[in-house]
């Protein structure tokens, strides 16, 4: 169990028996993506030829106890899946979930009430769920082989296919809403580790930029057809916040308005307050815990930060960010129920560091950009947050959500051992976040260190946006 007496973290699926051997044909430019060192020609649509032995299925995680999958119930992989991957079974797609979500997600290491099983009794009838899931499980677990990158690239594509006509055949209802909801953030998941691979085998179109944008679609546009009536669909769209929060000023939506996110969460509040959760309590890690004051701001900075030059409107909502960040309140926010003293402090300070993140930020943007040296208040706040980076970022907790307050602090650094630091740090977020994101982050913190270092002046607010947006990152 996590910090909130609950296992929060993770998305998926089940049932449906049968075995074939053949593998359905899958579409062109979803599945023709290698490593660089196996970029052979591949048929996608013949039968894998060789099943990885079974010991590649041994998840080994030995700093864990492991749980008891027999006590769990019974439960068979749908006939869609198994033609891709004959050998798969329930047991073996658990112990891959469980690596996953040790890994990427929350580093939580049980089955008992996460979001896994509470998705698993209504999964049995859509395969695209599980595809999606066992694509993204392969994807963090699995040997770094053309066979096994081409397996998880047909699973991805065959959630590709289930989804398109889910969205195009079901119902606005809750039933068919939320599996395609959970399938689309796996997808996501998936794809944000692989954008440049996909392009760079000359797929013409961003997936990650299309499953990004349709998570819009599938949790805001229909919400009034559907309500979070599941402490699961809760948990799925208190995902999808933390997503449209983390990405937005890497991957700006002109669609999505100012108060998006403080509307979001209050209609997430008001479904567990029908669910009979305590709001405090919260169900991730992801916004519960750094608090929805901190979740609501990163994103109207980010979105303020997309608006430029900006009008009068938008300068004194900016300058009444800045105004509330002088007071250290909001590190305040989260709940504490049920959390041990490590993971309270860890916790804290990673709400610190977000605060010492957005105050440089929204200086920097009311300053009309970048210099070097940076102002005696920026320095402190870049300063402060990087030692606290410092220690975040080697804590078991670390996931990929420290991606915002951590890139906006290398946007502060002034000299090369500090630049070195900053790609350490972000390093550590590799597991949880894929070597992707690590290596556009830090080119892009690169890119903003020379430009203002090359400088005369200060590097301005329109310039550094640019800079950010041009390397096409997800978090």
């Amino acid at each position: 169990m996590n910090s909130t007496n609950r296992d929060t973290c993770g998305w998926l699926q089940k049932k449906d028996d049968d075995r074939r051997d053949s593998v359905e044909p899958t579409p062109a430019g979803l599945v023709e993506i290698f490593d660089d060192e196996t970029r052979d020609h591949v048929d996608h649509t013949a039968p894998c030829a060789a099943i990885e032995s079974a010991n590649d299925w041994i998840v080994r995680l030995p700093s864990i106890q492991r749980n008891d999958l027999d006590a769990l119930s019974p439960w068979q992989l749908p006939e869609a899946v198994l033609r891709v991957s004959p050998d798969l079974s329930a047991t073996k797609v658990m112990q891959i979930t469980l690596a996953l979500q040790r890994k990427m997600l929350c580093h939580e290491s049980e089955f008992d009430g996460s979001i896994f099983m509470l998705g698993l009794p209504g999964s049995n009838a859509h395969p695209g769920y599980i595809h999606a899931w066992t694509a993204c499980s392969m994807a963090a677990v699995a040997p770094q082989t053309a066979q096994w990158q081409r397996r998880a690239l047909m699973h991805h594509s065959q959630a590709c296919v289930e989804l398109r006509k889910g969205i195009r055949d079901s119902a606005d209802d809750d039933a068919s809403g939320e599996w395609m909801r959970a399938t689309v953030l796996m997808l996501y998941l998936f794809e944000k580790q692989r954008s440049r691979k996909f392009m760079e085998a000359g797929q013409s179109y961003d997936t990650a930029a299309i499953h990004l944008k349709a998570t819009h679609r599938l949790f805001d546009e229909r919400k009034g057809v559907y309500r979070l009536n599941t402490i699961h669909g809760c948990m799925l769209y208190e995902a999808y916040i933390a997503r449209t929060v983390d990405n937005y000023l890497f991957q700006p939506d002109s669609a999505l308005p100012l108060d998006y996110i403080t509307r979001s969460i209050d209609y997430h509040e008001e479904n567990l307050g029908k669910l009979g959760i305590p709001v405090e309590l919260m169900t991730t890690p992801w916004v519960g815990l750094w608090g929805r004051k901190f979740t609501d701001l990163v994103y109207r900075l980010s979105w303020l930060a997309h608006q430029i030059p900006l009008d009068q409107t938008n300068t004194e909502r900016l300058q009444a960010i800045a105004a509330q960040l002088s007071s250290r309140e909001l590190i305040i926010g989260g709940s504490a129920f049920g959390i041990d003293e490590a993971t309270l402090k860890y916790y804290t300070d990673a709400r610190l560091a977000y605060w010492h993140a957005c105050s440089f930020f929204a200086d920097a943007v009311l300053t009309d950009g970048l210099r070097s040296p940076v102002t005696i208040f920026q320095q402190h706040h870049v300063r402060a947050g990087m030692e606290l980076m410092n220690e975040l970022t080697v804590k078991d907790h670390v996931n990929s959500h420290l991606t915002w307050p951590l890139v906006i602090l290398g946007f502060g650094v002034e000299d090369v051992d500090e630049l070195e630091l900053h790609k350490n740090m972000v390093a550590c977020l590799g597991p949880s976040g894929g070597e992707e994101m690590v290596e556009k982050a830090n080119q892009m913190v690169q890119a903003v260190f020379e430009t203002k270092k090359a400088a005369h002046e200060a590097v301005s607010v329109a310039e550094w946006i640019r800079l950010i947006v041009s390397f096409n990152m997800y978090s």
